[in-house]
């Protein structure tokens, strides 16, 4: 199965960092597990997609959800409403966020 801008996505793997929260993994295959289950996609294509999550893993680098990140999580449901995993993910990307150049 081929997705429009996978070429890309993979260069943009390879040249770049792809800083995530180490829950990310399980995320990723639970959507796409409900999505197979839903029957949004076949069988065949969740394994292809599951194996280009495994191959693109290399290039992650996952962030344990540590003290910092909960309290910006903990910070953003009550500020924001998002729901538990948002939160953290957008609490892992406002703690490890690059200054501005």
């Amino acid at each position: 199965m081929k997705v429009d801008g996978s070429v890309a996505s993979r260069k943009l793997l390879q040249r770049n960092r792809f800083i995530s929260s180490a829950l990310t993994p399980v995320e990723a295959l639970s959507a796409l597990s409900l999505n197979r289950a839903a029957a949004g996609i076949t069988q065949r294509d969740f394994l292809d997609i599951r194996s280009r999550l495994l191959k693109d893993r290399d290039y992650w680098e996952l962030v344990k959800v540590g003290p910092i990140v909960l309290s910006q999580g903990e910070e953003l449901v009550q500020e924001t409403g998002l729901r538990t995993l948002d939160a953290l993910h957008v609490g892992l990307i406002l703690a490890f966020r690059l200054p501005q150049a």
